[in-house]
């Protein structure tokens, strides 16, 4: 009877968990005992909290273009503008959120090379800031329905709501080695259809280290 009792208590408490929506901010030391009033922050998540509708996915036809002529084609996701900055990468298995909201990625386009992105969603508070960083994201798969109770929202939403673009189906194994051999890797994507826009920006730009 009181394992009975027990199992009970836990489906009552992970009943209670579902059930509760999800604050806003990041509160540190709001589950200590003996912490009375923390202190709250905002979060990059606060911006999905509120919001009961997901954006759709277009999955429009993309481009992502190289300053040494190189381009790959994909599908956008996020929000629909143009991205451009110096390529950077991060082999992380997990941990995009954190990454997304990590500020050394300022001005950057971040690529992603685990095959799968957004497997779990997008959490509240747990994020590195209160902002999304990189100028965009590149990844080979992007997973638009996430698996995970705690989700509040995809990877797509998550940069929609941050004004932030991306672009899957790129090989970023192959994208990855150009970067590992040439260093600074200026990059530029956006709708297929803005190719010739694209160039001439892509041809104006200029290296991080000689701004």
């Amino acid at each position: 009877m009181k394992s009975l009792s027990m199992i009970n208590r836990l489906f009552q408490a992970a009943s209670l968990m579902s059930e509760n929506p999800p604050g806003r901010g990041f509160t540190p030391g709001a589950d200590v005992s003996g912490v009375n009033n923390p202190p709250s922050f905002p979060d990059a998540a606060d911006a999905l909290v509120d919001s009961n509708t997901p954006e759709p996915l277009s999955g429009a036809d993309g481009l992502l273009l190289l300053a040494d002529g190189t381009r790959y084609r994909g599908r956008l996701f996020g929000a629909p503008k143009i991205a451009e900055g110096e390529l950077v990468f991060t082999t992380g298995m997990a941990g995009y959120q954190e990454s997304l909201t990590d500020p050394s990625f300022a001005g950057q386009v971040l690529t992603f090379t685990w095959p799968l992105l957004g497997n779990y969603g997008v959490h509240a508070g747990t994020s590195e800031s209160a902002g999304v960083w990189p100028r965009g994201v590149v990844c080979r798969q992007l997973m638009e329905v996430p698996d995970h109770r705690d989700a509040i929202g995809s990877v797509h939403d998550f940069l929609f709501a941050h004004e932030v673009p991306g672009i899957q189906d790129i090989d970023t194994r192959e994208l990855t080695r150009r970067v590992r051999e040439h260093g600074t890797v200026l990059c530029i994507f956006g709708p297929a259809e803005a190719e010739r826009e694209m160039l001439v920006r892509l041809d104006e730009m200029t290296p991080p280290d000689t701004e």
